[in-house]
């Protein structure tokens, strides 16, 4: 396995793809101006949290312990915390996607 964690790879290719989307949709609003940007904006941010609410669970207590400061005193507190992040990012990307179609 793999020094680099599942949650920093899973990161390193979402980010960029989101940020060429958003780029593309500024662009097209430019030239047609047809396109709610904020909508767009709102929308990619929901599905990026409910990602990282997938991916929050499923990190391993020994990969992690360093990037976390202070860190958890053990590895039940670490999934604990874990787990609360993860509803808590896919409550705001629930939210966030309500927000985007009825606002």
């Amino acid at each position: 396995m793999s020094s680099v964690p599942k949650l920093v790879r899973v990161l390193e290719y979402v980010i960029p793809v989101i940020s060429i989307l958003i780029y593309y949709v500024m662009i097209a609003y430019t030239l047609y101006g047809t396109i709610d940007v904020g909508r767009v904006v709102c929308l990619m941010t929901s599905i990026l949290f409910c990602v990282l609410g997938n991916y929050f669970p499923k990190v391993s207590y020994e990969s992690h312990k360093n990037l976390i400061r202070p860190s958890p005193k053990n590895e039940k507190a670490f999934k604990k915390m874990a787990k609360t992040f993860g509803y808590s990012f896919i409550g705001v990307g629930i939210v966030f996607l309500v927000i985007t179609f009825f606002v």
